[in-house]
């Protein structure tokens, strides 16, 4: 019974890590259209990653247009060198403004199989009792 509860535990450790591991590793930046400009007129994205003309990147939280620029947060991270604060792109040097973008068939698809195989180990290793711990 011993076995059971360590089995079932470590079964949904490993249900809750695969899950992790395939919604991070299936979202990509996909440029915006039709110019950065408009786009941020009308969303309002989380973050966007705007390259300017001389290919230097910037992650921006929050962006959004004020006046000629793309403006928004920075930093705030856990360095005490890095306070969070604002900062702006004139839309003069943006080149490129990207967001991220789930792939929500490919996290389906990962999750699908990451539960597929768990299953198959725990029926190979004779683990039939799935029910709630006692």
């Amino acid at each position: 019974m011993r076995a059971g509860k360590r089995f079932r535990a470590g079964l949904r450790k490993g249900i809750t890590g695969w899950g992790i591991l395939s919604s991070l590793g299936c979202t990509s930046w996909e440029v915006v259209s039709p110019t950065p400009e408009e786009y941020l007129k009308t969303h309002t994205p989380e973050e966007a990653r705007v390259t300017r003309v001389d290919s230097t990147r910037i992650v921006l939280r929050a962006p959004k247009i004020q006046a000629d620029s793309i403006v928004g947060t920075v930093g705030g991270g856990m360095k005490a060198d890095d306070p969070l604060r604002i900062t702006g792109v004139p839309l003069a040097e943006v080149g490129a403004v990207e967001v991220s973008h789930t792939e929500t068939g490919a996290v389906l698809a990962a999750v699908g199989v990451g539960m597929i195989l768990l299953t198959a180990i725990a029926a190979a290793s004779g683990a039939t009792d799935f029910g709630p711990s006692e």
